[in-house]
């Protein structure tokens, strides 16, 4: 069985690419804090994430850096060769669920850091909209977008 699930804070702004063929891709890594501490400092592992179609538009549309998004997939390791001509391996996550759990409590805007901003302001209304949401409206946007039944009572709010 290939299944991994976890949760961890967005490490920065997830970008949308998109394939030649039209299809939705994104990367992102993700804070991931160990169970325990060693020397009084928890460490943090950073896992690779690449999430496809429906899960890319979404983790898009809806996060950005430090929020805590939540995982599901399968782990993959793949290699490739580096821009300095050596063979090279990844293991990720490719995502089936992406979910966001919570929100950052520091916005850019707060900080003062508004400068090279993904996020337009549709994105950022749509990310409120789905805060204020009930679970049954969740429920239908989701069938709507990807077509799955989801009943609001599985809804983790």
């Amino acid at each position: 069985m290939n299944h991994a699930s976890i949760s961890g804070r967005l490490g920065r702004d997830p970008e949308l690419r998109k394939t030649t063929s039209g299809l939705s891709a994104c990367s992102f890594s993700l804070a991931v804090k160990r169970p325990y501490a060693k020397e009084g400092e928890q460490d943090t592992d950073w896992i690779n994430v690449q999430a496809w179609r429906q899960s890319a538009d979404y983790i898009c549309d809806h996060a950005e850096k430090g929020d805590l998004i939540g995982v599901e997939g399968r782990i993959q390791v793949r290699s490739y060769t580096g821009r300095d001509g050596t063979e090279k391996t990844i293991t990720e996550i490719v995502a089936e669920r992406v979910e966001v759990l919570q929100t950052a409590t520091k916005t850019a805007a707060s900080s003062g850091n508004t400068a090279n901003r993904s996020r337009t302001p549709s994105a950022s209304k749509k990310r409120q909209e789905v805060q204020a949401a009930t679970p049954d409206e969740i429920a239908r946007w989701a069938y709507e977008e990807t077509g799955e039944v989801v009943n609001p009572d599985d809804l983790p709010f």
